[in-house]
């Protein structure tokens, strides 16, 4: 049963739900949806083999469970309860997951022998060689060994809230994105060892961010040369490029030549250098959007909101689509 406290409140809010707004989550970025019924996928992620995908469902609102799906099989198994944020390390032999009120657990893959690591966190994630969980606190990104419970706070930012995060693919930089009253969200750049923090852009929407997997380019949507707008920058913070007005939730292709992205709730496609813009979906409302490892398809859930005795009700599915339009499907009902 999810337990509605003062750390979830906060973690909700900047993060999957609260009492009164509900929010559509997949690995840590959110669409705001006024409704008070939710059931179906909230979050999505395929394992590093494309054999798995693991998934954050919600049914009657209050239990959060984490399921683990076989792609070709179509089984469903069930890992945990109260599981809000998750992730595969990249071996694929665990998962991370952070909860309300047990803080953040490192699980087997088969659902076997959990460990809760810290007593507090969201939006965990791995390092490439699965021997270290990071992950957000209120106003820090934070890192802990595997096998040990020391917390290790990166960096702070005092009178903001961390909303994403990323360590670029040769783990020398973090790009982050912070929020405060009244005030844009920012987009910063700094160091691993938290030196040479700058701020990159301000953003007034979401702010998300994504690193090329070459490690080149940032992507973000922010403010750059030319207005607000998905943009692509070098990956020193230089040389920024607006790709278009409206992107939203950018992801790298695993070959770093394309971009994935919402618009309008349809889930589009360009190229890096900002050439041939096309929409894949026409008719759904769309979050973010996440490659299969080899490249082929994009998974994506789309919501459908209806109108139940004047309450909003929030009904999710997980959809998979070939990169090049064809072959839609639906993975999760």
């Amino acid at each position: 049963m999810f337990s509605f406290n003062r750390y979830s409140q906060w973690l909700l809010t900047a993060l999957v739900v609260s009492l009164s707004m509900f929010s559509l989550n997949v690995d840590s970025r959110i669409m705001p949806v006024q409704a008070k019924q939710m059931d179906g996928p909230m979050s999505a992620a395929w394992s590093p083999d494309g054999k798995l995908i693991l998934m954050t469902i919600v049914h009657n609102e209050d239990m959060w469970s984490l399921y683990v799906l076989n792609v070709s099989s179509g089984t469903l198994t069930k890992i945990a309860d109260n599981a809000l944020t998750s992730a595969w390390s990249p071996d694929g032999k665990q998962i991370v997951y952070a909860t309300d009120t047990n803080g953040v657990v490192v699980i087997n893959a088969d659902g076997t022998l959990p460990q809760k690591i810290a007593s507090a966190g969201y939006s965990p994630t791995w390092s490439p060689d699965s021997k270290e969980v990071r992950f957000l606190l209120y106003d820090s990104i934070a890192r802990v060994p595997i096998g040990s419970k020391a917390v290790q706070r990166v960096t702070e930012q005092k009178k903001q809230n961390f909303v994403y995060y990323e360590w670029s693919p040769d783990q020398q930089q973090i790009a982050y994105t912070t929020f405060a009253d009244n005030a844009p969200n920012t987009v910063y750049l700094m160091n691993a060892d938290g030196s040479s923090l700058r701020k990159l852009a301000e953003s007034t929407s979401g702010g998300d961010i994504a690193w090329s997997p070459d490690g080149k380019h940032l992507a973000t949507v922010s403010d750059c040369d030319k207005g607000h707008g998905l943009c692509v920058w070098d990956a020193d913070g230089s040389n920024p490029h607006k790709i278009n007005d409206y992107g939203e939730n950018p992801q790298w292709s695993p070959d770093s030549e394309q971009l994935a992205y919402v618009q309008g709730g349809k889930i589009c496609v360009v190229n890096s250098d900002g050439s041939n813009q096309h929409c894949l979906t026409q008719d759904y409302t769309g979050s973010r959007p996440f490659w299969s490892p080899d490249g082929t398809q994009l998974m994506f859930i789309a919501t459908t909101i209806t109108d139940v005795d004047k309450d909003m009700k929030m009904v999710t599915k997980l959809n998979v689509v070939n990169a090049d339009g064809t072959g839609f499907k639906q993975l999760v009902p």
